[in-house]
């Protein structure tokens, strides 16, 4: 189904420039980001989801990424796809349909690009298809994969990044995946408004001693990012074709530590209690235990062995291969990408301790 303005067909691909785009899962989170930056830039563009985009001025393809003729005709007449449509789901009950949604969803993407001859595909990937439970301190792209990972959605997130990248070349199409970290930023549903309920409630708990270091990435720098590296992909010669790409903001900071600006601008009590990882670990064990003998269980498990793994010890990268091959680096600097998260909490949340 497409709602909104038609979007021009293109006589010819262009290979040279960026002048109309399709962004998967572009009415999400980082998707809007992108769709807005993209338009800043005078692109077209068409979005491809579950529901229409926001602004009903973008055309949009409301469909599954498992519909094959949907995903090949939301393709059609766009020079650049940029794919950040993905199931996110950390449960261990869900294995068929993460690999359904992420693996196959984005083989039909890859065919769909190449049957409409797209010139570039900017893939969203993620650090966890690095992570194995084991720590990682200034991790770079020379970095395997491991052999097995803690979860299925980082599994699937991995081969889906393996079929991309070995697109590149095939049929003219150039390909790179974006390793993007912990997204943030105005508009994030997941951890944000978690942490002001635990803060309101004086239930901030950390898991670990506070130490361990961890990468942000603030949701514009991260559709800035897509836009360098499609512009890179502009280039036939361009070395970051069939490239990885850990993307991030700064230096690392503790995961739960770098809340703690945001939720005292709104007057939280933003004290964490820690807990030792050698205590919650076991529990964690014991919650993915449960989760897998829950087959109709909706939520993933809050306390994953990934979960405490990732945040207890160290889980940082650099971005370095980004800002060499396609010149990354945030753009937006890290005070102002909390004034305005900080006003769109007090909007979202109100101004207090209490809502």
């Amino acid at each position: 189904m497409l709602r909104g303005a038609a979007l021009p067909t293109l006589a010819a691909m262009s290979d040279t420039e960026i002048k109309r785009a399709l962004v998967t899962g572009g009415s999400g989170f980082l998707g809007r980001a992108l769709v807005a930056q993209l338009l800043a830039q005078g692109v077209a563009v068409r979005v491809l989801d579950q529901r229409a985009h926001p602004d009903p001025a973008v055309p949009s393809v409301v469909a599954d990424l498992r519909d094959a003729a949907a995903v090949a005709r939301a393709c059609e007449g766009v020079d650049t796809v940029f794919h950040t449509a993905a199931m996110i789901d950390w449960s261990l009950n869900k294995r068929a349909l993460l690999h359904a949604v992420n693996v196959e969803g984005t083989d039909h993407v890859i065919a769909g690009c190449h049957a409409a001859g797209v010139a570039r595909l900017v893939f969203t990937s993620t650090v966890d298809v690095v992570f194995s439970g084991a720590p990682i301190a200034g991790g770079d792209e020379a970095m395997p994969y491991p052999s097995t990972h803690l979860d299925d959605y980082a599994g699937t997130k991995a081969e889906a990044e393996r079929r991309v990248l070995a697109a590149n070349g095939v049929r003219g199409l150039r390909t790179c995946a974006l390793r993007v970290a912990t997204l943030w930023g105005p508009g994030e549903r997941f951890r944000i408004p978690r942490f002001v309920e635990m803060a309101r409630g004086k239930r901030l708990m950390g898991l670990g001693d506070g130490t361990a270091r961890f990468n942000h990435l603030y949701v514009t720098n991260a559709a800035h990012a897509h836009w360098l590296a499609a512009r890179a992909l502009c280039d036939a010669a361009s070395p970051a074709a069939g490239e990885a790409f850990f993307i991030l903001d700064g230096e690392p900071t503790n995961f739960f530590e770098f809340y703690s600006p945001l939720l005292a601008r709104i007057g939280c009590d933003a004290r964490w209690r820690w807990t030792p990882a050698w205590l919650v670990y076991p529990i964690a064990v014991l919650s993915e235990a449960i989760n897998r003998r829950r087959p109709r269980q909706t939520e993933p498990p809050l306390l994953t062995r990934f979960t405490v793994t990732s945040t207890a010890g160290d889980f940082w990268f650099r971005s370095d291969k980004a800002r060499r091959l396609f010149g990354y680096a945030p753009e937006v600097p890290a005070a102002r990408a909390v004034d305005e998260t900080v006003a769109w909490m007090r909007e979202e949340f109100g101004d207090g301790a209490r809502a």
